[in-house]
């Protein structure tokens, strides 16, 4: 019977153990669910919770622990909306509605031409004027992406770029009239010259050879007129420049054939010029 008596002892000191640790595992759950306001009594000090948007402590107040007046959450910022593409012009009649359009979808098909195509650009000699410093000292990098640009169309396989200032004139004309053997065009003996007007060369131009071989001649601002020139042409500096004079390459390269071999002039002045912009 003492046997007995002590067995059912055990049990119920074995119960109330478990009670008490199954109430103490419980007891965060119950301050979570209940309610919890600014003033209303809380359990212990430092301990948090978040109701009605904002985050409370529980702090000491006198002899009592309540919660503090708690600090808002603030809402995170709601997404930008995705902006309207403007509408692509479909034809010459809605052409003046739909400028935006124009421009946005102008360099979208650009940038996906360049991410879709390889480059085919041939071999780049650049001659440099002894007095001359390029404005755009990473042509070939220039060349390659408006390679890209028209990657499927054919190219030609080999450009001189001669770049001068006004005092390397006569050296660029040395240098140009080796390469183009068209001796018979009406600026040949003034090529270097035509490109520098004045002390502050502006001027580009390419032209092929018998060869179908690109000669581009780039007149150069001097080094001491650069910092003012690129706020007022930044064409000259980021290769905008060597980019327009070599498509003209590919125009000229793709509308010649054995009928008209300079098929390329008959093309109308906004074409060239807008393309190659």
């Amino acid at each position: 019977m003492k046997q007995f008596s002590n067995l059912r002892n055990w049990k119920i000191r074995q119960i109330f153990t478990l009670t008490c640790i199954f109430s103490i595992a419980l007891f965060p759950i119950s301050v979570v669910n209940a309610a919890v306001k600014a003033g209303s009594a809380c359990p212990k000090a430092g301990n948090t919770a978040i109701a009605s948007g904002k985050t409370f402590t529980c702090i000491k107040s006198g002899k009592k622990l309540v919660w503090d007046k708690g600090v808002l959450i603030p809402k995170s910022a709601t997404s930008p909306k995705t902006p309207e593409l403007p509408p692509m012009p479909q034809d010459f009649q809605n052409l003046a509605s739909n400028l935006e359009g124009i421009k946005y979808w102008a360099w979208k098909k650009v940038n996906l031409e360049i991410e879709k195509n390889n480059s085919v650009l041939g071999q780049v000699e650049i001659i440099t004027g002894p007095n001359t410093v390029p404005a755009q000292p990473n042509t070939i990098d220039k060349l390659t992406i408006g390679s890209k640009l028209f990657g499927t169309f054919n190219q030609i396989k080999k450009i001189y770029i001669i770049k001068f200032n006004y005092q390397d004139i006569e050296w660029a004309q040395s240098k140009y009239q080796p390469y183009q053997d068209q001796t018979w065009r009406s600026d040949y003996l003034t090529k270097a010259k035509n490109q520098c007007p004045d002390t502050r060369c502006r001027n580009a131009e390419i032209e092929l050879n018998s060869k179908d071989e690109g000669i581009m001649m780039v007149g150069e601002i001097g080094l001491s007129d650069q910092p003012k020139d690129k706020m007022e042409n930044a064409g000259r500096y980021n290769g905008t420049r060597e980019i327009h004079e070599y498509v003209h390459t590919i125009q000229m390269f793709n509308s010649s054939n054995s009928e008209s071999r300079f098929n390329y002039n008959l093309l109308p002045r906004w074409m060239i010029e807008g393309q190659a912009l």
